[in-house]
């Protein structure tokens, strides 16, 4: 689901806390620019005292950044220092993303058309039976659970549907969860929307997971 950020922010301002908000898969795919979950819900970034990313999806590249006031930042610095000659992003990453930044505000199209294409799979996915998805309408990050009672929280069900969809050419994942975790979600398929995706690549998706769901689940 795509967070309900402005209730967080009212929860925030109620009990004084500070809000990090992670938007590694947000950054790029949500809102009206492609600058995340606060943009899509309409809130002023300067509400969210830490928004981090990491630079390996919408980007391609590898590491992570880290935005925030001004006063969030200077104590980054200065406890980041033993860090910075050892973990620090090399030239070329920081190259590459920022050409993926260059290539998001040269091409806005590419957003529109994402969009396009995570409804037009998440309808066509919505459409195999024994299979409920799970997330939310316009989000290129879609979850699906088994919907038979009797398997839909056995990880070893999802993990035979992912085999027989790579046998397929296609990939798709569970998702996992630590042993540490306090609250486990419940066990999904997961795929991701491209803009590079066509209608009928997506059709071709929504076959394959519906086969494989009829062997594995009946």
């Amino acid at each position: 689901d795509i967070c309900p950020l402005k209730k967080l922010v009212q929860l925030k301002e109620k009990y004084f806390y500070r809000l990090v908000v992670d938007e590694s898969f947000s950054f790029g795919t949500l809102g009206g620019t492609g600058r995340g979950v606060t943009e899509h819900c309409g809130v002023d970034i300067s509400m969210v005292e830490i928004i981090m990313l990491s630079m390996e999806s919408t980007l391609a590249s590898v590491g992570g950044t880290c935005v925030g006031s001004e006063q969030i930042i200077d104590h980054q610095r200065l406890s980041g220092v033993g860090y910075c000659f050892s973990a620090s992003a090399p030239p070329f990453l920081s190259v590459a993303a920022c050409t993926g930044l260059q290539v998001m505000e040269e091409n806005p199209n590419l957003l529109v058309s994402l969009n396009q294409k995570a409804e037009y799979l998440h309808k066509a996915l919505s459409s195999c039976k024994g299979l409920q998805v799970v997330s939310q309408k316009g989000s290129p990050l879609l979850h699906m659970r088994i919907t038979d009672p009797t398997c839909c929280d056995k990880l070893e069900v999802y993990a035979e549907i992912v085999e027989k969809c790579l046998h397929e050419g296609l990939v798709i994942s569970t998702t996992p969860h630590s042993g540490l975790d306090s609250t486990v979600p419940h066990i999904t398929l997961r795929m991701n929307v491209t803009v590079l995706l066509g209608d009928k690549h997506m059709d071709s998706v929504a076959q394959i997971l519906q086969k494989a769901v009829h062997k594995v689940v009946g």
